[in-house]
């Protein structure tokens, strides 16, 4: 079974992320602004875009009027 990759962008090294462990608390939370926060969201923003894709290509019914 063949695999396909995507890019979908890369988090980078943000201070943020240490005080966001150190608290205990969601980085996009605590620091929604920071590099890494938005990092994050832009990664998700695609992923999301590629699965409707995905589940639209996969998922698309067909249809027949055979015996109508």
């Amino acid at each position: 079974t063949a695999v396909s990759l995507h890019y979908l962008g890369a988090v980078p090294a943000d201070p943020a992320v240490e005080r966001s462990v150190c608290r205990r608390q969601l980085l996009l939370a605590g620091a929604p602004n920071s590099p890494a926060a938005q990092a994050i969201q832009d990664v998700a923003t695609k992923l999301e875009a590629l699965a409707r894709t995905q589940s639209e290509l996969r998922f698309r019914p067909t249809c027949s009027t055979a015996g109508q």
